[in-house]
């Protein structure tokens, strides 16, 4: 028996059965080496100061990290500082890369997107300042350049790279809370306030002086103490208002000597301790609680914070 030969429409059916699954293979395979290219160009989140180009000392390194978890702390703002060599050359720009970075890390809290980057590149002279999704409104492009003109860039010419990182995030910690203000000369004192000045010291030097007056005169005798004041009132009157100011202040001096030890003599008996340091009575000074933050930053990771681009970039 003669069996029917295929129709010839058969191979060009099987042909176009075969295509679109080895297309897919092809760009899946083209895909996936790129994306693992991509990957390992980021190094691994080992901490809040991940330095790849190893600007920073042992100690130097230790310490960023304590003023880094210390301004979470204080913010809730995950900041992480981050050197490489040189951009990877699957990165067309130092914006590119460190936004892929961040997303790579997820830098911040999930909830609020409140991470920031702080990326070098050593070679390119280049850093980066990328910024969340929830903070791109207290850190806006203009002022994280600004930040980086005025904080890094000049600190990075001289080779201070601690000092350059320490003074970045110290700048971004007052932006978080709203409190960075660009260095501005002091106005200068008006006549009135040299005035208002002049008279605050004058009667802080009167309350020390009184006081003065009345432990000399519980100490040893009224009369030594009303001599102190009188001597004490006669020589201010004669150096600073004439030698006729002498004639008037001498008096004064002798009944602010004597009311003053009549005064400590009233009140030294009363109470147990007095008055303190800063006013609190019965002694002591004040109290201060540890932050109890520690240097151990093993597991450290990021919350999966979103980033859009936000930011600025620069060199020195």
């Amino acid at each position: 028996m003669i069996r029917p030969s295929p129709p010839a429409c058969r191979p060009a059916l099987r042909a176009a059965a075969v295509f679109p699954a080895a297309a897919l293979a092809a760009f899946v395979g083209a895909a996936t080496p790129a994306a693992a290219q991509d990957t390992a160009a980021f190094p691994e989140l080992t901490g809040r100061v991940v330095d790849s180009a190893g600007l920073l000392a042992d100690g130097e390194r230790a310490a960023l990290e304590q003023t880094l978890a210390r301004l979470e702390a204080e913010t809730t703002v995950q900041i992480v500082v981050a050197s490489v060599p040189r951009l990877p050359e699957t990165f067309g720009s130092i914006e590119d890369y460190a936004l892929r970075l961040a997303e790579h890390w997820g830098i911040g809290q999930a909830e609020t997107d409140n991470g920031t980057l702080v990326l070098v590149s050593l070679e390119d002279q280049q850093v980066r300042i990328e910024v969340g999704y929830g903070l791109e409104g207290a850190i806006p492009d203009g002022l994280a350049g600004r930040i980086i003109r005025d904080h890094l860039a000049p600190r990075f010419r001289e080779g201070a790279y601690a000092a350059g990182f320490a003074a970045t995030a110290e700048a971004l910690g007052q932006a978080a809370r709203g409190e960075y203000r660009e260095a501005a000369a002091a106005p200068p004192e008006r006549g009135s306030e040299r005035r208002s000045r002049g008279s605050q010291l004058w009667i802080l030097g009167a309350l020390i002086g009184l006081q003065l007056l009345g432990w000399v005169g519980n100490a040893f005798h009224p009369a030594g103490a009303a001599g102190l004041g009188g001597g004490l009132a006669a020589l201010i009157g004669f150096f600073f208002l004439g030698g006729m100011a002498a004639l008037w202040l001498a008096p004064m001096g002798l009944v602010a000597g004597l009311g003053a030890t009549a005064f400590t003599r009233a009140t030294a008996g009363r109470g147990g301790g007095g008055w303190g340091y800063a006013g609190i009575p019965g002694g002591g000074g004040a109290a201060f609680r540890g932050s109890g933050m520690g240097g151990g930053l093993s597991g450290f990771v990021g919350g999966g914070g979103g980033f859009g681009g936000g930011g600025a970039s620069g060199s020195w």
